[in-house]
């Protein structure tokens, strides 16, 4: 019997949505074990097409912002550029992760779309940490050195 794709628990009813598996948009089988997580499915699929354009473009712009910025800062020596183009990015990449918590098609298979979202959610929030624990430690070792 198939597991519902939202929770996990059995499901006893399929639905067919067009929304984005992986780089292109297909129509995908959903199962759900009642109405409140058919809901869920479609509130999440709606999400997704909606946002899945500008979830990739920020992320490209992110990295591609700390990809050219931290050699260049480094290069030329300077602190405060290295912070920016360290901690920046960094705290975009968590904050853009978390309100776009789009975990990949086999993640949404193996862990269902609630855990997906849950387990997505908590990661940006980590990246933010770890983006303030890198400025912390940055201002720490200018003021220490």
């Amino acid at each position: 019997m198939p597991k519902c794709s939202f929770c996990g628990a059995e499901a006893n009813e399929s639905m067919l949505v067009n929304t984005y598996n992986g780089g292109s948009k297909d129509d995908v089988h959903f199962y759900y074990c009642c109405e409140e997580h058919k809901n869920e499915i479609k509130k999440y699929t709606d999400y997704v097409n909606k946002n899945a354009t500008k979830f990739i473009v920020l992320i490209l712009i992110d990295m591609l912002l700390f990809s050219i910025g931290m050699p260049i800062a480094f290069s030329i020596n300077n602190f405060y550029l290295s912070l920016i183009f360290s901690v920046i990015p960094t705290i975009a990449l968590g904050y853009i992760i978390n309100k776009y918590p789009f975990a990949t098609p086999n993640t949404n298979k193996s862990f269902k779309i609630e855990k997906s979202i849950r387990v997505t959610k908590i990661l940006g929030v980590i990246i933010i940490l770890i983006g303030i624990i890198i400025a912390l430690g940055m201002i720490l070792y200018k003021v220490i050195v």
